[in-house]
């Protein structure tokens, strides 16, 4: 089976750390986790993913004050350490996956990193993720035709909202 997914993470060098990842499977089915052991301080100095990421996921929990110790409890409430996130990954995909993402390098990376190397994966899960920009450059579609059939999402920089969107996309690239 196909699944889409997306995550969201901090980028420092020589590290990738998960903060969020959704998947949608092809049959509509959707996984979704916030990884209680993210690096908040560190993300919430980052004013980009303060405003982008963690702000969305706060808005999913909460609609009081957005601030540091608001979030933290967001965090600690609604998060599921690796080791959950990998077990529940497990009973939700089958053994033989397809994955799809858009502009997934980093995305497959952090994926992987939940069951430690990419050796680790396993067994019947590819070393690979298919990436939807990759199929749109190979088959001449710019952003211009991304913008009429698959506008960007609300709720952008939500993996699951963002796991959905590649989907759609998919399905737009490959319609009948």
């Amino acid at each position: 089976m196909k699944y889409f997914m997306d995550t969201e993470f901090i980028e420092r060098p020589n590290s990738i750390y998960l903060i969020s990842i959704g998947i949608v499977g092809e049959d509509g089915s959707e996984y979704y986790a916030i990884n209680r052991d993210f690096p908040l301080r560190q993300v919430w100095e980052d004013k980009w993913l303060r405003t982008n990421v963690l702000m969305s996921i706060y808005n999913e929990y909460r609609k009081d004050k957005f601030n540091y110790t608001s979030m933290l409890n967001v965090r600690q409430s609604y998060g599921k350490n690796v080791e959950k996130i990998k077990d529940d990954i497990l009973k939700f995909v089958d053994n033989k996956p397809e994955f799809w993402g858009y502009y997934a390098d980093y995305d497959w990376v952090v994926f992987c990193w939940i069951f430690g190397r990419m050796i680790d994966l396993p067994n019947g899960f590819p070393m690979y993720c298919k990436d939807l920009k990759q199929v749109m450059d190979d088959k001449g579609l710019d952003k211009e035709w991304r913008r009429i059939n698959c506008p960007d999402p609300e709720g952008e920089h939500n993996a699951l909202m963002d796991a959905r969107w590649n989907m759609n996309l998919y399905n737009q690239i490959y319609k009948p």
